[in-house]
């Protein structure tokens, strides 16, 4: 049997990939993405004995277009932001074990003048905290080292809601701070295209060679911003999802992120990708409805009394209704597809999630689907991907509700089911997808196959014995499946709860639940510790 700290990518096209940052040489100087020198020996001492091989990537794009196929246990070395401690600690190493490496420049950072400070992340720094243009070109005539864009000024936030939310600028559809207006998507589309275009004419300009390869700030982009990556004429994008790589999708090679300098233990276990356990799925409602036309002040208290009780209730995902349910359908963000009740859908969606700590799924509202074209619901859908940082959609399509579930391995397959055959829900879901490729689909329905989306929601709730007997609760299957806890009391949905953990499922959904005393069914229903602690 192989070892998970051994066990990698078989190779042909997929590849593992790494992303580091600053390199220090004591632990006390570390920060959030830093390792020490020796963690970084220790982990090329690894990458040797276990048989790993770290290629180039122009070996990851001739493997993508056909050519000479990657070995087993393949390894990418990916380093972010061009800190001078790469130059000084990373480069020396490379040339001695003869590492190839991609080195992503921020150019604007570069090109700040010496003594002078550059804004990183928020945050002054020393112009010397990275390389020099020299620099640059001495480590590139190594033949080791691939000098990949990073943007020339992306790797920032921009005011992303109204009320003054944040969030990175390759993702997000910027609002101008002045006349509150939000960018369209072709000013989105120009705005990266331009930046992208400037970082590699500099990076050409300074080296003779114009880069191909770009490192996406923070590994957050939209679906039209990795066009404008196309036009500006990059042809390879490394993104920070820890999943292994494939050279067949070069525009979208994950990298897996050691932050706080892990141990080689769990480095190594990260890079073997191992089969983890069906996820613990706790999935919850919020009503936005009590923050609407408040004043900031009393939004804001709402606000943070809602966050709390979804941090008490310990759901690892929520809902959150795009649009009103009750009269005439009016949206919680802007949209062409309904009138504007309060744009309050992203300030909740962002303030929720990185709160609580939770993920944030958009509800269309199909139930008024007599009111709501087809084309509305996409077009709100759309908005809500383009307007508030979620991390998926919620949409009711009913299905057959005789055949057993079809388990997708991985998203591939979903994309593929839904290319094959697609569903209304995946059909409505087809152009918020496109605004983000990286949004999930949640399905709810009857009983029924959830084989075009990554989750379904069983809101008919059929006979455990017969979900049992079709495969639907089978470890393979569980964690796609979601039940939504039944009866009117706390005390039922408790026992309802406890009833199906017995039958092997691991996904619940709590809608409605007590807001005003989340504690006893947390302790039941709680993904966030154990025991309990809110």
């Amino acid at each position: 049997m192989v070892s998970p700290l051994s066990a990698g990518p078989e190779g042909g096209t997929q590849f593992a990939s790494i992303a580091f940052h600053d390199v220090v040489d004591e632990r006390a100087e570390r920060s959030e993405d830093a390792v020490t020198t020796q963690s970084l020996v220790d982990f090329f001492d690894w990458l040797k004995a276990e048989g790993w091989t770290p290629v180039s990537i122009a070996e990851v794009s001739a493997a993508g277009k056909g050519g000479a196929p990657l070995p087993e246990k393949a390894i990418l070395l990916a380093f972010d932001d061009g800190y001078l401690s790469f130059f000084e600690r990373v480069y020396p190493l490379l040339l001695a074990y003869r590492y190839p490496a991609v080195l992503g420049l921020v150019t604007s950072w570069i090109d700040v003048p010496a003594g002078s400070m550059v804004d990183y992340g928020g945050t002054l720094v020393p112009r010397e905290t990275f390389v020099t243009w020299d620099q640059v070109r001495q480590m590139q005539r190594s033949g080791l080292v691939e000098i990949a864009s990073h943007s020339d000024n992306l790797h920032r936030v921009v005011l992303s809601t109204p009320q003054g939310n944040t969030a990175p600028s390759a993702r997000s559809w910027a609002i101008a701070a002045d006349s509150g207006e939000r960018e369209s998507d072709a000013d989105h589309r120009a705005r990266i295209r331009a930046d992208l275009e400037r970082s590699a004419a500099r990076i050409a300009a300074e080296t003779s060679v114009r880069p191909h390869v770009l490192v996406w700030p923070f590994g957050r982009f939209s679906g039209l911003a990795t066009e404008a990556a196309k036009d500006a004429g990059f042809d390879q994008a490394l993104t920070l999802e820890p999943e292994i790589a494939d050279a067949r999708k070069p525009m979208a090679l994950h990298r897996y992120y050691p932050t706080h300098d892990p141990s080689l233990g769990i480095k190594a276990w990260n890079l073997g990708f191992p089969v983890r356990r069906a996820e613990t799925v706790r999935m919850a409602c919020v009503d936005l409805a009590p923050l609407a036309n408040q004043t900031p002040e009393e939004a804001d208290k709402r606000l943070g009394t809602m966050i709390e009780g979804v941090r008490a209730l310990g759901a690892s995902a929520i809902v959150i209704d795009v649009a009103t349910r009750e009269g005439e359908a009016k949206a919680w963000l802007p949209t062409s597809a309904l009138p504007l009740d309060d744009d309050i859908f992203g300030r909740a969606a962002r303030q929720i999630g990185s709160r609580a700590g939770v993920l944030v799924f958009a509800r269309l509202p199909v139930e008024k689907a007599d009111r709501l074209s087809d084309a509305a619901l996409a077009q709100l859908g759309a908005d809500a991907a383009r307007n508030a940082p979620i991390d998926g959609l919620l949409i009711a399509d009913p299905a057959s509700a005789t055949t057993p579930p079809l388990v997708a391995p991985n998203r591939a397959m979903l994309r593929a089911a839904r290319a094959a055959s697609p569903s209304r829900a995946a059909q409505l879901f087809a152009p918020a997808a496109v605004i983000n490729p990286k949004l999930r689909l949640i399905t709810a329905g009857a009983w029924g196959p959830a084989d075009d989306a990554d989750r379904r929601v069983l809101v008919d709730g059929p006979d455990r014995a017969a979900l049992i007997k079709s495969g639907w609760l089978a470890p393979e299957s569980t964690g796609r499946t979601v039940l939504p806890l039944e009866g009117a009391s706390t005390a039922a949905q408790i026992a309802f709860m406890q009833a199906a953990q017995r039958k092997g499922a691991t996904g619940f959904y709590a809608c409605p639940w007590d807001k005003t005393n989340p504690a006893p069914l947390a302790r039941v229903f709680s993904a966030a510790t154990f025991p309990h602690r809110p």
